[in-house]
């Protein structure tokens, strides 16, 4: 394949009469180091030359190499550049508007399955009984879909699996589109079993619309009449939902200004509205005793409680996030309710994590990614159950 890059180089050089190390150069313009710059110019020129995708451009493949390096090096992502990103097993179809699937969702989603699948196997959950999941703020569906693959694997010599309900919700119809795009590409593939296309399901949902459903953020945002396409976001306390997960909009306003810490290629080229979460009407959050950037985390927790979610995995973009996170937790669930925060540094070893995924709700200093919330007979079996290696 080495041989290959060079050859591409060589060619791409001579038709665009430049030298043959500029690419790697405009490359570096955006990768931290050579060799992730030499990982990016690998792929970009087997996408550019691969003959299936020749007629996408009518381009020679030595023109349109030359454009991905351009784009690439003005910052726009490695992954809308090639239109998919590998992840979880998954190839996960991305497009401009929609937010690129993260590395450390993967870790928190498949540490998920492995404790549903835990709760499975120790009776607690019943294969033939669906187990109803929601996926809020679903993008690109990559959620969903490594959730169904890990509790009903697609390999026909494996057990059937758990019986799964899976809601991915999302206030974006481009977004919607390309989970659905993403679903059928990977049963098509076998990547996921054909029954997820009865099992999972993408829909408009609005966390707002959610936020005024349990009547507690009211006073603070405009009543407004409910539209038909709102439907869903309405009925959503309605259904009996065992466990949700979410990565929603976290990120500080001032983090995504220039100079901030959101990188310039993120705050260009991905949606705000999936990174910064909203602005609510002045002094709300105060009055409320909740940071801006928590927003979304506040009305999920509310979301949970009414609907008597089971377990509720809310991801979270950094340490000092999670740690206020999970006191709006204590604040808000049941007394008797179990929460706890995942480790930012989670690792896999083989089948499992090579340290412990739990630390103590107590310990503040401890970095965290995630806050899981149980409640009711599963918050007991959790008590039980504290740690999460296969």
């Amino acid at each position: 394949m080495a041989s290959d890059l060079g050859a591409h180089l060589e060619a791409s050089a001579e038709a665009n009469n430049v030298p043959s190390d500029q690419y790697l150069q405009q490359l570096l313009q955006q990768c931290p180091d050579t060799a992730s710059a030499t990982s990016e110019l690998k792929r970009l020129s087997e996408h550019a030359f691969d003959s299936s995708t020749y007629q996408e451009t009518q381009l020679a493949p030595e023109t349109r190499f030359a454009q991905y390096i351009d784009r690439r090096s003005q910052g726009e992502p490695l992954e809308y550049i090639l239109g998919s990103t590998p992840w979880a097993g998954l190839d996960i179809l991305c497009r401009s508007g929609t937010l690129i699937p993260r590395e450390s969702s993967e870790i928190v989603a498949s540490n998920f399955a492995r404790t549903l699948a835990q709760l499975q196997s120790e009776g607690v959950t019943k294969p033939a009984v669906p187990v109803r999941i929601a996926d809020i703020g679903t993008g690109t569906g990559c959620v969903s879909l490594l959730l169904h693959k890990s509790l009903h694997p697609p390999d026909s010599t494996a057990p059937s699996g758990q019986s799964l309900e899976i809601l991915g919700g999302d206030i974006s119809s481009d977004c919607l589109k390309l989970a659905s795009d993403n679903l059928e590409q990977a049963v098509r593939v076998g990547a996921v079993s054909s029954s997820a296309r009865d099992d999972i399901s993408f829909q408009f949902l609005d966390m707002i619309k959610l936020g005024e459903a349990v009547s507690q953020l009211d006073k603070h945002i405009t009543p407004s009449t409910i539209k038909t396409s709102d439907a869903t976001s309405m009925s959503f306390l309605d259904h009996k939902w065992d466990a949700m997960i979410s990565y929603p909009p976290c990120v500080p306003a001032a983090d995504f200004l220039p100079g901030g810490r959101v990188p310039y290629s993120d705050r260009t080229y991905q949606p705000k509205v999936a990174i910064v979460p909203p602005v609510l009407a002045d002094g709300a959050m105060q009055e409320l005793e909740v940071d801006p950037a928590d927003v979304f985390f506040y009305i999920l927790l509310k979301v949970a409680l009414k609907a008597e979610i089971k377990v509720t995995v809310l991801e979270v973009c950094e340490g000092p996030q999670a740690t206020r996170v999970r006191k709006l937790a204590a604040r808000l669930m049941p007394s008797d309710a179990w929460i706890e925060r995942w480790r930012d540094e989670m690792v896999f070893a083989g089948d499992g994590l090579a340290e412990s995924d739990l630390v103590d709700v107590n310990d503040d200093a401890v970095r965290g990614r995630a806050v899981v919330m149980w409640t009711g007979d599963w918050a007991e079996w959790r008590r039980k159950n504290p740690r999460n290696v296969a």
